[in-house]
Order: structure tokens, then C-alpha cells, then sequence
């Protein structure tokens, strides 16, 4: 492109910025991603949450001749940026399972008059092939892939559907591509550029810098404390805020205790409710009726809500991205907002369950494929039906929705999501009676492409045919008793086909390998985040050089550490557990690991007989054993005792832990 055409599209450009939304000047890294995209460049713009990452892709739609396809992974996302543009008259939709058929055709009949600039799809909808070839006829300028880095295995939000968008691009005749993100390490980058086959693809980073959030950890030791301490803290900021939760349990435990013991109003989202509840509690928080919502990880994606004035996390997310991500939603408006983390001795044991079952084994997903081929239906099953075949210990049901990512990812299944009930018609070449032609013949007219193969809605097909729903019903049956046809109906809601009855060798082998690497990487993410949580150093810088900027300013001013206010607690209220605990390792220091030393203190039969002899044998049998390998998790990290790593690894007392129990016997 020439200097003097690029000086007229920047000029046309904030033109359109003004004259659509209102702005006289593009934000920090806005102009650049921008340009990029003008000078049709594949690109990778990285940008802090709430830096406005829409407006690169909304403003060179408009100067385009053609149209720009934007990819985005949630409908929810899309609906609200529809509803924002249309008030803005801004010539763009969107195309996904809500909205409904004849809204569809008039959709289509626009892009095919160049009337929209922009379109809105999921990446699920290029499953139908039919529709690919659709689009594919059509000029489309670029293509933009929002929250990119569901692309990347290594990224914090995995999308196996993301995976497929190369070849997408590759049939929509390699237009130039714009992937943005608001967290991307370098491996990360790396893998979005490699998956999405980016040539000479220019990277630009606006900075991770949020100058208007405070950064702060509290070290909790028992669950009263953390409880008391989100109590002090809401109760002396301003709503409305959000409290992150790493389970649908903790979910549920501090929207009770909030509601309980705090006077304002409480939400709560998670994915266990049902989704029009999910949908009122979003809806509620947004509209100010909420002053806090009680959330996991579900919540948050695509919420635009500029006031947030606060950000908790009850406990340790698994990693830095994650972190930084949830804790961007808050002061969207530029004012003083705070991210606090109440960390806990419990964090680690439950962030490595999650990377347990956020990586199952290659027989785990043997395992579930072979299931659902045994019960499907024509290899198809319904998503709800999967908790009458999955009944074993353990199948657990985060193991089990893992698994299934995953084996969608390995091409094995594929997951849709009906809206409507559908027919599919297989026609065989049996002898056709003549009283059966006529209708033979307006069936296969009706099917619009006049294929042995066709798959429709009920109703459409039953309103092309002139009969009822029932009656379509009926007259299949009669062909599919004399063999003119085969016919199968699919009733609406989420559904998995089978399309490979075992996972391939070569298949296995590779996932093999790269699970070897996946479970390594979680567990230095999650190391990386329980530093973050012990530091004694600015934590803002911490998050900057995590992302690979340097930040070299010596106080920030705007964390716990730089402030003054950070208090690593020492001190250890000793209760019953944590007694027994310290007068065991007493006696049986460097001989046992925690688990063990655990089970003999519940008086657990699931260990060798000798035990049984010993004389703490069953001293806590009247506590859970999760309560006393936590307290031990405690001790550990309090050094009151020690790991000793030897051939297996066991427990010692430390000098700290000697003091203790000297200055109390």
C-alpha cells in the first residue's frame, strides 16, 4: 500500500471512530493493530482486558470492500455486541443456533448484497460443510479469531473447535488474519501463529500494565479465617465485586456465608445451575441489583461491565493467565479497582486435582469413547443421558466433560447442539410401488438439493411436505417398514456422534506424548501462581515479567508489597488436629509420608495391620481424612514439619516444629 493510501485509510478511520462511536482517538495499541490490518498483514494483537480489542477489527470492516467474519466463542459475546452496534447503526449480525431459520435466510440474503460489513459466528458452525462452501463464495476481506488463545493447548481456555479454523481459512481463500487476545505467553503465541498457519505475521503487544488495579494477598490458614477476612474486606469497599471460587462447592459455601453475614446483595453463578437462572444472576449484576456475585471460573467471558470495583479469589487459580484474565474485569472505567487473592494451604491440593482431571489418560478416554459407543443410538447420544451410563466411582463428572473435549479434539466424537428436532432420511434403492412414487418424488423435491441423504427440522420439512409433524411421522414409518428408506429423528438438545468406534494407534501415540508435556506445563503454571502468592517482591512486576514486559519501576505503589501492607501470618491456632498431628511426628519422624501418617490418625482399615498397633492408631477417627492430610498440608507449609526427600519422601519435625512442641509440654 502507498504512504498516500495509508494516510487516507488512518484518516478514514478515525472518521468512522468518530462518527460511529463517538471517540476522537484510538487507545494505546488500537491505531497499530489497526494499520496492520489496513495493510491486509496477518496479526496477532495482544491487549489487556478492556483495552478495546473490537474496535481493531469493527473500524477496517467499514473501509473493507468485502466482509469480515469474526469468530467468537460465546453466543452470549456476540448478542451483546450485535445489540451494541445495531444501536450504533452499524451494518453487522450474526448467524448461530438462536437465531432462528427465517431470520437465517434473511441473514444470508444480505451478505450476498455486500449489505453487511461484519458477521458473527461460532466456530462450531463451520461443522456443516454445506455452509463453508456457502461463505466460501463470498468475498470476505479478513477474518478475525476473538479470544485467541482458546487456539493454543497451552492457553487457559482450550477450544478443540478453534483447531479446525486453518483449514476454515485455507477455503475461504487465505484472507488476512487478525487473532486477538487479552493474555498470550510466548508459547502461546507461538502455537496460535503455528496452529493458524500466520505468515509473516506481525505480533503487536500493547502492554499487560493495568495502572488503576492494587494487587493484594491475605495467607489464610483455616477456612474461619479466610471467611472473616472476606467479610472485613467487602464490608469496607465498594460494590460491586466479584468473588471467584476454584469449585461449584466453595461456589455455593460463601454465597450462603455471604448471605448470612453481610448486608448487601448476594448472586451466585456456577454451571451447575440451571441456565436461565445462570442467565437472571448475569442479567441481575449487570443491571446494579447485584453488589456481589459468588462465581467460578464459568462467569466472566465476553461481560462488559466497566464498574467492577473489586475482584476476590477466594483461593489459588492454576495459573497467571487465568489469574490476570479474571482479575482484568475489574475497573474497566480506569478508577481504582482491587484484586485481592486469599490464598490457603488447600490451593495446591486442589489446583493439582484439576490438572488431574483437566488431563485424563489415553485409557481414561478409551474408557468413555467405548461407553458411549456401547449405549449411542446410530452412534449418537444425548450429553444429559451420559449420567445414567457413567455411574462407576471413578467417573467423575469433570473427568468425564474433560474427556470429551478431548476426544472431540482427537476427531473421535463431535458434539451439536440441536436447537429444533430434526429428521435424517437415508432413501436405499429398493423396488418403489407406484403408489409410493408421488410422494417419494415430492419428498426428495423438498429435500432442496434432491440428495439420497438429507437432514431438515421437523416442522420445515413437514411444512414443504403440506402435513402435520405427526403425520410426516407416520408416512416415514410406512417407507421405512418397506424398505424404501431409513429414517432417524433427533430431538433437540446436546448431542455426541461417534466417528470412530476406538482412537487409532498413531493417534493414541501422539496424545501420549503431548499429555506428557501438557501435565508438566500446568504444573509450573500453577507453581508460578503459588509463588505469586508468597512473593515478597512487587507483585505487579511479578505479572509483567510473567508475560515477558519488563517493568522497571522500583515501587508501584499499587501493591500489597510496595505499599507496606502485606503480613505473611505466623501465627498457628492450635486445635485438636494439628495437636495430634505435632505430637506424632514426635514419635515417628523420618519414617512415614503424609498420606500414611494421615490413615493411621483416622484409624483407616486401608493400610497394613501393623499399624493398627500403634498407639495414635485412630486418635482423630471422629475427623474426616481430608481435614487431617490439610492440616498436615498446613504444618508443612507453616514449617512446623518437614518433607524429607529420600527414596520415598517423609515426614520430619523441623526445629520450628521442635520449639513448638517443647514450649508446650
Amino acid at each position: 500500500m502507498s504512504i498516500i493510501s495509508c494516510v487516507i485509510m488512518n484518516k478514514k478511520a478515525k472518521e468512522l471512530l468518530k462518527n460511529y462511536f463517538g471517540y476522537d482517538c484510538f487507545k494505546e495499541g488500537q491505531e497499530s493493530i489497526i494499520k496492520s490490518v489496513l495493510n491486509k498483514q496477518n496479526t496477532l494483537g495482544i491487549m489487556p482486558t478492556g483495552g478495546g480489542k473490537s474496535l481493531c477489527y469493527q473500524i477496517p470492516a467499514l473501509i473493507f470492500d468485502g466482509l469480515t467474519v469474526i469468530i467468537s466463542p460465546l453466543i452470549s459475546l456476540m448478542k451483546d455486541q450485535i445489540d451494541f452496534l445495531n444501536s450504533k447503526k452499524y451494518p453487522a449480525d450474526m448467524l448461530n443456533s438462536t437465531v432462528p431459520y427465517s431470520k437465517q435466510v434473511i441473514i444470508k440474503d444480505m451478505l450476498e448484497r455486500n449489505e453487511l460489513k461484519l458477521i458473527y459466528l461460532t466456530p462450531e458452525r463451520f461443522k456443516n460443510p454445506k455452509f463453508l462452501e456457502w461463505l466460501s463464495n463470498l468475498y470476505v476481506s479478513c477474518f478475525v479469531i476473538d479470544e485467541a488463545h482458546c487456539i493454543s493447548e497451552w492457553g487457559h481456555d482450550f477450544r478443540p473447535e478453534y483447531r479446525r479454523l486453518r483449514d476454515v481459512i485455507n477455503k475461504l481463500k487465505n484472507p488476512p488474519v487478525l487473532a486477538l487476545t487479552a493474555t498470550a505467553t510466548e508459547e502461546v503465541k507461538k502455537d496460535i501463529i503455528s496452529s493458524l498457519n500466520l505468515k509473516n505475521c506481525n505480533t503487536i503487544i500493547t502492554g499487560f500494565n493495568r495502572d488503576n488495579l492494587i494487587y493484594g494477598v491475605q495467607n489464610h490458614f483455616t477456612r474461619e479465617e479466610k471467611n472473616k477476612a472476606l467479610i472485613a474486606f467487602v464490608g469496607k469497599v465498594n460494590s460491586p465485586g466479584i468473588i471467584y471460587t476454584s469449585s461449584i462447592k466453595d461456589a455455593e459455601s460463601v454465597y450462603l456465608y455471604l448471605k448470612t453475614n453481610s448486608k448487601k446483595n448476594i448472586g451466585v453463578y456456577h454451571g451447575s445451575l440451571q441456565a436461565q437462572v445462570r442467565k437472571k444472576s448475569q442479567e441481575d449484576f449487570l443491571a446494579d441489583k447485584i453488589d456481589i456475585l459468588v462465581a467460578t471460573n464459568a462467569f466472566g467471558m465476553g461481560v462488559n461491565k466497566k464498574d467492577i470495583r473489586y475482584v476476590v479469589h477466594y483461593s489459588s487459580p492454576g495459573s497467571i493467565e487465568a489469574y490476570y484474565q479474571e482479575t482484568g474485569r475489574a475497573g474497566r472505567d480506569g478508577k481504582e479497582s482491587y484484586c485481592l487473592l486469599l490464598s490457603n494451604a488447600e490451593d495446591e491440593r486442589i489446583q493439582k486435582f484439576f490438572i488431574k482431571a483437566n488431563n485424563p489418560s489415553i485409557d481414561f478416554l478409551s474408557y468413555v469413547l467405548a461407553k458411549i459407543k456401547k449405549y449411542s443410538l446410530n452412534n449418537t447420544i444425548y450429553l444429559n443421558e451420559l449420567d445414567n451410563i457413567f455411574t462407576d466411582k471413578k467417573d467423575n463428572k469433570h473427568l468425564i466433560n474433560t474427556a470429551i473435549k478431548q476426544l472431540q479434539f482427537l476427531g473421535s466424537i463431535d458434539v451439536e447442539f440441536i436447537t429444533k428436532e430434526k429428521i435424517e432420511i437415508s432413501i436405499k434403492n429398493k423396488k418403489i410401488l407406484p403408489e409410493d412414487k408421488s410422494f417419494l418424488e415430492e419428498l426428495l423435491h423438498s429435500s432442496i438439493e434432491s440428495k439420497k441423504f438429507f437432514s431438515y427440522t421437523t416442522d420445515f420439512l413437514a411444512r414443504r411436505i403440506e402435513v402435520n409433524d405427526k403425520e410426516l411421522k407416520n408416512i416415514l414409518s410406512e417407507f421405512k417398514n418397506k424398505g424404501i428408506l431409513f429414517y432417524c429423528v433427533i430431538k433437540k438438545g446436546q448431542i455426541i456422534k461417534v466417528n470412530t468406534p476406538v482412537i487409532p494407534k498413531k493417534v493414541k501415540d501422539e496424545y501420549i506424548k503431548k499429555l506428557e508435556n501438557k501435565i508438566k506445563i500446568d504444573r509450573e503454571k500453577l507453581y508460578t501462581m503459588l509463588d505469586y502468592s508468597n512473593l515478597n517482591e512487587c507483585r505487579r512486576k511479578y505479572i509483567l515479567n510473567y508475560f515477558g514486559e519488563e517493568y522497571n519501576v522500583s515501587n508501584c505503589k499499587k501493591c500489597d508489597i510496595c505499599r507496606g501492607t502485606y503480613k505473611q501470618t505466623g501465627r498457628i491456632e492450635w486445635n485438636d488436629i494439628q495437636k495430634s498431628i505435632l505430637n506424632f511426628f514426635v514419635f515417628h519422624e523420618n519414617v512415614l509420608g503424609s498420606k500414611k501418617s494421615a490413615k493411621i490418625l483416622k484409624g483407616s482399615l486401608d493400610i497394613e495391620p501393623k499399624y493398627s498397633y500403634w498407639e495414635e492408631y485412630g486418635a482423630l477417627k471422629k475427623y474426616d481424612i481430608k481435614d487431617i492430610e490439610s492440616e498436615i498440608q498446613l504444618l508443612l507449609k507453616m514449617k512446623i514439619i518437614e518433607a524429607k526427600k529420600d527414596k520415598y519422601s517423609v515426614i520430619k519435625l523441623s526445629n520450628k516444629g521442635l520449639k513448638e512442641y517443647m514450649s508446650k509440654n
